[in-house]
């Protein structure tokens, strides 16, 4: 479940999941996360070996347009750590990379907060091959103090 909704067309609209009453209240929503409450719920419900099945039809309507404020791209780095932290165990290598180099680094260089973590994060992906050099250069430079160091330099 993690390597699907962590790649890059993985989605899954929680309006769009059908399940038992009994299943959904043994397996509720996390009141104590303020975003990705619903990947930690497919996540949990995937642990239990819960089958999925994918109806390949519209049955709902989304509006997917980037300029729609979203709760989801107001998460700070370290709601996502502590995310990722509480879930690591039930993600693959690949998805953990994945997350590390999407919503995590997404939320770093819009806040400006763990950039030091940010850039460690950078390091590691580079050498341990996950990233390519110019990805690593693409997320470098949006990192915020690194924009400033830029300008001092000049």
């Amino acid at each position: 479940m993690g390597e699907y909704l962590l790649s890059w067309d993985g989605a899954i609209c929680p309006s769009t999941l059908m399940l038992s009453r009994r299943l959904a209240l043994r397996v509720p929503f996390n009141p104590g996360y303020r975003t990705m409450e619903d990947w930690d719920l497919f996540l949990r419900l995937d642990s239990l070996g819960v089958d999925w099945c994918y109806i390949d039809r519209p049955l709902t309507l989304y509006d997917w347009s980037r300029n729609r404020p979203r709760l989801s791209g107001s998460a700070t780095p370290s709601e996502h750590l502590a995310w990722l932290e509480d879930h690591r165990n039930l993600l693959t290598d690949q998805a953990i990379r994945r997350f590390t180099m999407g919503p995590l680094m997404r939320s770093i260089t819009q806040t400006g907060q763990n950039r030091w973590y940010g850039l460690k994060t950078l390091g590691s992906a580079l050498k341990d091959g996950a990233i390519s050099r110019q990805e690593a250069s693409h997320q470098l430079v949006r990192i915020p103090f690194l924009k400033s160091l830029g300008r001092l330099r000049r």
